[in-house]
């Protein structure tokens, strides 16, 4: 008999060592539209502080010039991670589990295809963080994979994309981080939209913070407590403090392509200033699908963003397959900002 044969053994609780999904960009596109097609279509008009003329009411009114506005027309793409469980699986041993808590084939196979549905969504939502990061920073939406491979360019004013000089970038002699925040506060104020946020990696978040923190506007808290409480509890962000009324925030996450390698959520040299109040959307759309269309799929779930979950069987193996076509709008481009500050 071995050491520990008949006795009675506690079952410590698995670990599992994954990085939780990172959701910070999803604050600055609030506005979700669940239409379900495939092909959006809007307008953008880049409204300007226009001043009403003087006349006086015995005369017609005076003509003013009407704003322009642009038509926008996309295809969503579509996101499709699949997992495929075959029968050999069922006689691995489960993660978390000895032969003292040994379960059914059946519960397993449950547990399994359970896994494999949020495992799916996790990459979901890995991938929608970021696009909303490629859109914020880049004001374009770059789509490469299988059947795509095209950029989608949103409106946003030339002069809201700032290149530092040489000499007065944030880690050279002759930089002004605080008289640049001024001017990037007044570039959204041109606009008619107020900054709330400042996003870089963490090098140039607490470069900023150290470069402002002696200023009489530089606070560690605002009025002891935060805007977005829920900032604190997405992996990798810092809070490092708030400038002129505009939070400054670090941000860390990195995500592994589907080459396998690892890759930044934030570009190192750049920060963007963001307008919490803004027009920006989420568009979640619907691809179409044979196999639903004539109900031959097993299983089909359907989540409440158009996320549709297929369980395609045959006798030795499933398919696990979730689908969604989406993709954030920058509709408000000018509510964003984003500059070049570093050197290095």
């Amino acid at each position: 008999m071995g050491k520990y044969d008949g006795l009675t053994k506690h079952i410590g609780k698995a670990v599992e060592n994954r990085q939780p999904k990172a959701s910070l960009f999803s604050t600055f596109f609030a506005v979700s539209n669940v239409h379900g097609e495939n092909i959006v279509k809007f307008d953008a008009r880049d409204y300007t502080n226009g001043i009403a003329p003087f006349v006086e009411p015995t005369l017609d009114g005076k003509s003013i010039k009407m704003e322009g506005f642009a038509t926008h027309i996309l295809e969503l793409p579509t996101m499709k991670p699949s997992k495929v469980l075959t029968s050999s699986d069922l006689n691995k041993k489960a993660f978390g589990q000895s032969e003292d808590n040994a379960i059914t084939k059946n519960a397993r196979a449950r547990d399994l295809a359970n896994a494999g549905v949020i495992n799916n969504e996790d990459r979901i939502d890995v991938r929608l963080e970021t696009m909303r990061a490629d859109v914020l920073f880049n004001g374009s939406l770059t789509i490469s994979g299988e059947g795509y491979d095209s950029t989608i360019t949103f409106p946003r004013k030339l002069s809201h994309t700032v290149i530092l000089p040489s000499g007065k970038h944030w880690d050279e002699a002759g930089q002004n981080a605080a008289g640049n925040i001024v001017s990037f506060l007044a570039l959204l104020a041109q606009s008619g939209r107020t900054g709330t946020h400042i996003v870089g990696n963490q090098v140039t978040a607490q470069k900023l913070a150290k470069l402002v923190e002696t200023a009489t506007d530089f606070r560690r808290v605002e009025n002891g407590s935060l805007k977005f409480q829920s900032f604190l509890n997405v992996n990798g962000a810092i809070y490092y403090g708030t400038y002129l009324g505009v939070e400054i925030w670090g941000y860390d996450a990195t995500y592994t392509n589907e080459l396998g390698v690892t890759v930044a959520a934030v570009p190192v040299k750049k920060i963007v200033m963001l307008s919490a109040v803004n027009n920006n959307e989420m568009s979640f759309g619907y691809a179409s699908d044979i196999q639903l269309e004539l109900d031959l799929a097993l299983s089909v779930t359907v989540s409440n963003r158009n996320v549709i979950t297929k369980l395609i069987s045959n006798r030795s193996s499933v398919e696990i397959e979730s689908t969604l076509t989406a993709a954030p709008l920058l509709k408000d481009g000018n509510s964003t900002l984003v500059a070049t500050v570093l050197l290095a």
